[in-house]
């Protein structure tokens, strides 16, 4: 592994701002790409790694990336780019020695955030071309709010994803890329400044800032403290929760603020500081988030009925789809998470029922279902 002068890091610093915050998107996203031609020891490199030159007396070629399978259904599931790519940590040999073992890890993980980063910039590309078909394929109605009916009894404008969803033209599967590249675009540029910095040694950086890291470059360890983190305050929520849940059809609008900070610590809209410095997060910020996430689901369950049900998710999306309804996933089987999903989607029926589903436990949702009444879903 090479090293740079201070002189020469100094340099590297000065151009960062020019490289990583650009203007627009996809001038973030092409700056970290580099021709797959350019003269360097790895192939398909990408820009950070090509830039600071970490890997120029290493060895010659990156091993083959991992793929994850292609989902069976594509309607219901989206691209597999949206997820991070299977990361394959070599075994120590009997004779290597340690720098040498670390290096081959090293190149390992650095592999793993190359294809996180490739695929982000395919998931970018594909979501524009998608928003841009939507746009040009919206309704009258939401291009003209004084003919939509809900600009009258709500005075807010139907947006081009909501009108998608009502009129079917937009697959499950397309309405979490959308989704997924807007969280992922949000936090490209910090993301791409860390990288630069710390290449090689990133995975010992991202478990202090886990919300800085696309979905595509999330570590599996990452993953999973993170979900046991969010199951152990999730319930310690509901122990603390003493209130009834609102009736079925009530709305995020008509939530105390108990609740409200519940279900936002349920699902991670807000941090973990707020505990710590046991100060009460702002409840109209966590209203809106909470709504937000609401509508959100309302939508993600009527594309799922369309495209194919619960039954049609791969396990990756069956356990994501899961988490984003505080569904706890550890220790469970797929067929368990199968079942309590389904359960889910019945008492979500009509866009109606989720704020109230968000304040129980699937241990109440069970027992006004019937057998029948899950069979169709």
């Amino acid at each position: 592994m090479t090293l740079r002068a201070p002189g020469s890091c100094l340099a590297v610093s000065k151009n960062l701002n020019a490289h990583f915050f650009p203007t627009s998107p996809s001038s973030i996203l092409l700056s970290l790409r580099v021709a797959q031609h350019r003269d360097h020891p790895i192939t398909h490199s990408y820009g950070p790694c090509v830039l600071l030159g970490r890997y120029a007396s290493t060895a010659s070629s990156a091993p083959d990336v991992p793929t994850r399978p292609h989902p069976k259904n594509t309607l219901v599931n989206p691209p597999i780019t949206t997820l991070p790519a299977p990361l394959f940590v070599p075994a120590r040999k009997p004779d290597q020695g340690l720098f040498s073992y670390l290096l081959a890890t090293g190149k390992s993980y650095l592999t793993f955030y190359k294809t996180g980063i490739k695929n982000i910039y395919a998931n970018y590309k594909a979501a524009r071309a998608l928003n841009e078909r939507l746009r040009n394929t919206q309704s009258i109605a939401t291009r003209d709010p004084l003919r939509a009916p809900e600009a009258v009894s709500t005075g807010r404008r139907k947006g081009f994803i909501e009108d998608a969803v009502a009129n079917k033209r937009l697959t499950r599967g397309e309405f979490q890329l959308l989704a997924r590249n807007r969280h992922d675009m949000k936090r490209v540029p910090v993301f791409a400044l860390m990288f630069a910095v710390f290449g090689e040694w990133l995975p010992l950086v991202v478990p202090f800032v886990p919300n800085l890291v696309p979905l595509p470059c999330r570590l599996p360890t990452q993953s999973l403290t993170e979900t046991e983190k969010r199951e152990k305050r999730r319930s310690q929520s509901f122990r603390e929760l003493v209130m009834e849940p609102p009736r079925p059809e009530a709305g995020a609008e008509e939530l105390k603020d108990e609740q409200v900070k519940h279900i936002s610590a349920s699902l991670g809209l807000h941090g973990r500081w707020w505990e710590t410095v046991r100060l009460p997060p702002p409840v109209g910020l966590l209203k809106r988030r909470v709504g937000g996430r609401a509508e959100f689901l309302a939508m993600d369950d009527t594309l799922m009925r369309k495209d194919g049900g619960v039954g049609d998710l791969d396990g990756e999306e069956l356990r994501l789809a899961c988490e984003e309804r505080g569904i706890d996933v550890l220790g469970k089987s797929q067929a368990e998470l199968r079942r309590t999903l389904k359960l889910w989607m019945e008492g979500s029926r009509g866009g109606k029922g989720i704020v109230r589903l968000l304040l129980t436990r699937p241990s109440v949702w069970d027992s006004p279902v019937t057998k029948e009444k899950r069979i169709a879903l």
